[in-house]
């Protein structure tokens, strides 16, 4: 259904002609577990439940592919005004960054990718690189990943295997 209603959004920038002067972003809320990994809910350190979509359409600046840039919530607004030629009016105060540059170039020197993204939540606190996924309960036990050889997050590592 999702896909059915972005078409027709899609569709109508087609039908005014205002395709290739706009730019289109998808994005949604943190997962849902449904099931994986025996899970349900969310706010959970898998991918499934952490990771974010945020998918931008901006014909004639952007080339298709997927870029792994560990982006928050506070760089969505800078970056978009960067895109649109606004970086100008970026205000001092705001906390995230411009990543508009290395997102049309594929070259992050402006501003570099974060190495990492915490994950906070009652229960347990870690951090996920662009290699790990580490997680400390508060009851001290702890799960660690190595995303790259394993990137569903099926086998757990202990220290020594690192």
């Amino acid at each position: 259904m999702v896909d059915e209603e972005v078409g027709r959004v899609l569709d109508a920038l087609e039908e005014i002609g205002e395709t290739d002067n706009t730019i289109v972003v998808f994005t949604s809320d943190h997962g849902e577990m449904m099931g994986s990994h025996g899970l349900t809910g969310k706010n959970k350190i898998y991918d499934e439940s952490f990771l974010v979509p945020y998918i931008i359409s901006y014909p004639g600046v952007l080339e298709h592919r997927v870029e792994n840039l560990m982006m928050g919530s506070v760089d969505i607004m800078p970056t978009m005004l960067g895109l649109m030629g606004l970086e100008k009016s970026i205000p001092e105060t705001v906390a995230g960054y411009d990543y508009s540059d290395g997102i049309v170039t594929g070259d992050f020197k402006k501003c570099p990718k974060p190495k990492s993204a915490l994950y906070l939540n009652d229960k347990a606190k870690g951090v996920r690189t662009y290699k790990y996924t580490y997680v400390v309960s508060a009851d001290g036990t702890y799960e660690l990943y190595d995303i790259e050889s394993d990137p569903y997050q099926m086998k757990k590592l202990s220290f020594k295997d690192i």
